[in-house]
């Protein structure tokens, strides 16, 4: 009980937890805050299992209508905002929802890579030199020799805007074919 009293101190500060749980104080400041955290938590949370039912059905080695490089887009997008948030010192509730994201689609570009054979591709061991030299450069500062914080996060979202406009054909391309696999069976 002591670890919970202060992990919610951490979240909420010290006064907030006594004056909502002990006395029974609802103070505007601290129930705003409370919820704010509750939220930023609960999203966290849910941002961990989200794609789980996606994952669970590729397992059988269905990948119909997933589009590679919607899920390599994605992926990209997470990692920037990811490795931006953590660099700065951001609190984990803040990003933390990209990072799970971002573990359940390299499990979801894995499974379809493995299913389609690419694995070991000439494309696929370029592409993930590439994005490891550029999780490398940005993880350990070397670019910030040549770009301030702030234009690191401006050229990085530009990128991944431009990213996501790019990937949007194939993404409305998995979502037509989904939804054609998911209403079948429920129309028979």
């Amino acid at each position: 009980m002591e670890q919970i009293r202060d992990y919610a101190e951490t979240l909420i500060t010290k006064k907030c937890y006594v004056d909502l749980f002990e006395s029974f104080i609802f103070e505007k400041e601290c129930v705003e805050i409370l919820m704010s955290k509750g939220l930023g938590l609960a999203i966290v949370v849910g941002s961990a299992i989200m794609k789980l039912p996606q994952i669970i059905a590729i397992l059988p080695g269905d990948t119909t209508g997933l589009s590679l490089p919607t899920f390599v887009m994605e992926s990209i997008t997470f990692s920037v905002i990811v490795m931006y948030n953590y660099l700065q010192g951001y609190p984990v509730s803040t990003w933390g929802e990209n990072f799970f994201l971002l573990l359940q689609n390299y499990i979801i570009i894995f499974l379809i890579l493995i299913y389609r054979k690419q694995l070991f591709s000439l494309w696929t061991i370029s592409g993930l030199l590439l994005y490891g030299t550029g999780i490398w450069m940005i993880s350990t500062g070397f670019l910030e020799e040549e770009l301030k914080p702030l234009e690191l996060q401006i050229r990085s979202q530009s990128t991944v805007i431009s990213a996501v406009v790019l990937a949007g054909p194939g993404a409305l391309e998995s979502i037509l074919a989904l939804c054609t696999n998911v209403m079948a069976p429920i129309s028979r």
